[in-house]
């Protein structure tokens, strides 16, 4: 029996065990702190509950053993509910979370603008909102020490915009910071200066204008003191002096914030007169004038304007040829340095005088030949002849006789009541040699064909009779004949006239004339791979006459001048052959159509370089084929150093070495079908280089009208498109240079 009772106390004891209520309780990581306080909760109940229930006070209800809530200001009471399955436990713990306050931080300063040196007044306005601030933490960002007093003041000792940090702690502990970015900016002042404009002219009055070059800070006032007794406020004032002298100028200025500053220069006004002379004020035409610069001081530098739009800088007297009559204002600008001025002349050319001169006759047929000149001309003071044989003579109607055959040049030189000069050279033909500028009919003929001679006389006195003689005992009579030659040959063809006054004269031509040739021609093959060659054999007759020369024609734009030529087409596809025959001056011709069929494939292919990786290069077959031959198969060689090959196609691409320098490969795609095989090799041109150009001037200043010059500066051996952008207009060009002309000013970019 005492055994049956252990055993069954054995097995009661652990069922009240389990049987257990839990008890409640738990602690928090922290209870006291400052908003935001985060606090984490820890279940400190016994039983083993399996369930909890949490009411954290700020609204927030929770499950699970640990919580996590976060806290504004103030104070709260938590409850914790447990429970298992033997029952339930409630814990309360009364204000057990006290939250603070953290303070509200804010500042402000007497100035956030100010001149160097710079000392500020900063004030704090923070609130504590939960006990009293007690420290203060101030940040300047300037180099300088933090600084814990309340309001503190701080001077600034460089120019620039600075960031103000500051951190308050409260009695409880609480703090708060805060940061304004660039909350201060520190110029470096007012710096006082200013420059000036003129005189323009050297003689009084003397305009002068002032260009204000201060700088500084907020709005800025400002006193001139002009030196000629003239105060003025303006920012750019001007003023007029009446005398020449030196002037001194004061210019004071005043910042908003309290920087002044004030600058002195002097101004020098000099009285210099500007003249020139060019002893005579007018000339003939064809005579120089010089200019003499007489100012009355020595200028730095000149520019003449001659009128005619030439201009010179030179100090030394120019010289000035003018192109032609007229009236011509001449402007000297002289540079003084201090000042400018400027004077105008006007010169006045004289026109060459008008000249003319007559013959009482011009031409015979045998000398001696006696002519009578007139001079003609309308104000002639001295005539001065030249006979062009050797002789010469003066005045208005000279009488010269001629000895000689020939044709000779008269020449009259005048002096008119200005003095100037003209001369007049004329052709005269004073014996006739000869009237007949030949025939110009054709030089070749066929037998029984028209032959059309045009004779060409130059007699002045008209044509009496005309004689041809064509040289196979064949004659005309009429001034433009028709002929037939029946039997081949070359032949002398003559010309003889009679003019009406009675002078003869004659010509001769040579004419060709040949029979028709039969016209006739073979091929060794007349269907062909395009890359054969094919012979060509001249079956014309007659055999014994010298078939010279001979013209084919191949159909695809090739010709050949040869007896039996051989030739390889351009491309594929049928082509008809001609061959002209030329048989002593007589020419036919004949054409076989599509006599020679040309078969596929005809090679062909281009690249594009990869302008990011230029040594990278796709080939891009476009070899013309028929599909009724069967495909194509590809074999690529790239021409490198390595001779590199590929049979794919047709598509490939290829990368080159490396290289600096521009360099030229030489690529061969043999492309076959089933029936025929195809070639060709063309040049890679690689380059790597950027886009570069140059001004025709350094620095790069232009005038209003000047033509600016834009010079590529790549190896346009390498460049296909010249691109030139200016003032966003984009002009094309294949050419080194671009030219651009300004009508008004302007700066240009240049993309």
């Amino acid at each position: 029996m005492r055994l049956t009772i252990s055993l069954l106390f054995a097995v009661l004891v652990p069922s009240l065990l389990v049987a257990q209520a839990p008890v409640a309780n738990f602690t928090a990581n922290v209870t006291t702190g400052c908003s935001p306080l985060t606090v984490q909760f820890t279940d400190k109940s016994t039983g083993s509950p399996k369930s909890w229930n949490w009411d954290l006070g700020n609204g927030t209800l929770a499950n699970g053993p640990n919580p996590v809530a976060t806290y504004n200001p103030g104070t709260y009471t938590v409850t914790l509910v447990v429970s298992n399955a033997s029952g339930s436990d409630q814990i309360t713990k009364t204000a057990y979370i006290i939250v603070n306050p953290s303070p509200t931080v804010n500042f402000s300063a007497d100035k956030r603008l100010a001149c160097l040196p710079a000392t500020v007044q900063f004030t704090d306005l923070s609130t504590a909102n939960a006990g009293t601030i007690n420290t203060w933490e101030w940040h300047f960002n300037d180099g300088g020490p933090n600084v814990a007093t309340q309001n503190p003041q701080h001077t600034y000792t460089t120019p620039g915009f600075y960031d103000v940090y500051l951190k308050v702690t409260s009695t409880t502990g609480c703090f708060t910071q805060y940061s304004i970015p660039r909350f201060m900016r520190i110029v470096s002042g007012v710096k006082a200066d200013f420059s000036y404009t003129g005189p323009t002219t050297c003689s009084a009055p003397y305009n002068v204008a002032f260009q204000n070059l201060t700088s500084g800070p907020g709005n800025i006032t400002y006193n001139w003191d002009l030196g000629n007794g003239s105060m003025t406020g303006q920012a750019n004032p001007g003023t007029v002096y009446n005398t020449a002298g030196t002037y001194t100028v004061k210019l004071s200025a005043q910042s908003e914030f309290g920087c002044s500053d004030a600058v002195t220069k002097t101004v020098p006004i000099s009285g210099i007169t500007t003249s020139f002379s060019s002893p005579p004020d007018s000339a003939c035409d064809g005579s120089p004038f010089t200019f003499t610069n007489t100012s009355s001081s020595t200028p730095n530098s000149v520019l003449w304007t001659f009128g005619d739009g030439t201009s010179s800088t030179q100090l030394k007297p120019p010289s000035k040829l003018y192109a032609g009559p007229g009236f011509y204002p001449v402007k000297l600008i002289s540079n003084f340095g201090s000042c400018r001025d400027s004077v105008t002349r006007t010169i006045h050319v004289f026109d060459r005088p008008a000249i003319s001169f007559t013959a009482n006759k011009v031409r015979t047929c045998k000398p001696p030949f006696t002519v009578t000149f007139q001079n003609t001309s309308p104000d002639a003071v001295n005539a001065q002849w030249d006979f062009g044989d050797g002789s010469t003579g003066t005045g208005n109607s000279p009488t010269h006789t001629y000895t000689k055959k020939g044709i000779d040049s008269v020449t009259l030189t005048i002096t008119d009541s200005k003095g100037c000069r003209n001369t007049l050279k004329k052709e005269f033909i004073y014996v006739l040699d000869p009237f007949v500028v030949n025939d110009h009919g054709p030089s070749q003929v066929c037998v029984n064909q028209d032959y059309k001679p045009l004779s060409v006389i130059s007699a002045a006195e008209g044509v009496a009779t005309y004689t041809w003689d064509f040289g196979d005992g064949g004659a005309a009579y009429v001034e433009n004949p028709t002929y037939q030659y029946t039997v081949p040959g070359v032949y002398k063809v003559k010309l003889t006239i009679v003019t009406n006054d009675g002078c003869p004269d004659s010509s001769t031509t040579t004419v060709k004339v040949g029979a028709h040739p039969v016209i006739n021609f073979s091929a060794d093959k007349v269907t062909a791979c395009r890359s054969d060659i094919v012979s060509f054999t001249n079956l014309s007759t007659p055999v014994n006459t010298p078939l010279n020369p001979v013209v084919w024609s191949f159909g695809d734009g090739d010709t050949s001048s040869l007896q039996n030529p051989s030739h390889k087409f351009r491309d594929t596809g049928y082509y008809s052959i001609q061959l002209k025959v030329n048989n002593n001056g007589c020419v036919d011709s004949s054409t076989k159509s599509n006599f020679v069929r040309s078969l596929p494939p005809a090679a062909n292919f281009g690249y594009t370089v990869d302008c990011a990786n230029r040594n990278m290069v796709v080939f891009h077959d476009s070899t013309a084929n028929d599909l009724a031959y069967g495909p194509l198969t590809y074999k690529w060689g790239f021409g490198d150093p390595a001779a590199t090959t590929s049979v794919v196609g047709p598509s490939v691409p290829f990368s080159y070495p490396v290289f600096s320098t521009p360099l030229t490969y030489n690529a061969t795609l043999i492309v076959q079908n089933l029936f025929c095989t195809d070639t060709i090799i063309k040049p890679v041109k690689l380059y790597n280089d950027s886009a570069r150009f140059i001004l025709d001037k350094n620095p790069a200043v232009y005038c209003r009208n000047d033509q600016v010059t834009f010079s590529a500066l790549n190896d346009l051996n390498y460049v296909k498109v010249l691109n030139f952008v200016i003032d966003g207009v984009d002009h094309s060009s294949d050419q080194a240079g671009h030219y651009e002309t300004y009508t008004t000013t302007a700066t240009t970019t240049c993309n």
